[in-house]
């Protein structure tokens, strides 16, 4: 409810009523399409089941390339299908849905690509911006990302990505501080705390 109504502030404001909903605004602004375009949750609903079987099938063409066959990237789709929590969190409007498509989007992305040229980088950082105002927690996957591309320069980019590290490590602790921080009605450990 507070993503719709986040929604319903943003088409007749142009903002959010507080800074974090930048985080989880991909969901919203799928909300904010749906409703301009008339075509309601249901709208929203087939959006994201759109987005999610698109995950899936990127997902599936970057498992047939690990394992070079068909059957175990079957297997582990069909495994990912019949796990009721996974299926719960995508199929009701959660901001999870989006986020979850985005984490197998970026995994695929990152298994079928090599970041050898600025079209895969460009599309790499965009997968992650994506996942990064899909929710907070979005931003954890920097750290892999940079390894990533650290992994896979040459020696000329490798000694820029590495004198440029502590300027990253700065940033990702203050970036990481500030989205933490900023929710004021969750916390990281919260279900560990009440459980």
């Amino acid at each position: 409810a507070k993503y719709i109504e986040e929604a319903h502030r943003y088409i007749n404001t142009g903002s959010f009523s507080a800074p974090r909903f930048y985080f989880y605004s991909a969901t919203i602004f799928i909300m904010v399409f749906a409703l301009k375009i008339n075509i309601g949750m249901f709208g929203v609903f087939v959006i994201q089941a759109l987005l999610n079987l698109f995950a899936f099938t990127i997902f599936y063409k970057a498992l047939t390339k690990i394992f070079k066959s068909s059957f175990t990237p079957i297997l582990i789709i069909f495994y990912l299908l019949a796990f009721s929590p996974y299926q719960s969190w995508i199929v009701f409007l959660y901001t999870e849905s989006v986020f979850f498509s985005a984490i197998l989007i970026l995994i695929s992305v990152l298994i079928l690509n090599k970041p050898d040229n600025f079209k895969t980088i460009l599309l790499i950082i965009m997968v992650f911006f994506i996942m990064l105002i899909s929710r907070p927690l979005g931003i954890l996957f920097g750290v892999g990302i940079y390894l990533y591309f650290f992994y896979y320069a040459n020696k000329k980019w490798k000694i820029i990505i590495a004198c440029s590290s502590v300027v990253m490590i700065v940033m990702g602790y203050f970036f990481i501080n500030a989205v933490f921080s900023s929710i004021h009605d969750w916390r990281i450990t919260q279900a560990f705390e009440e459980e």
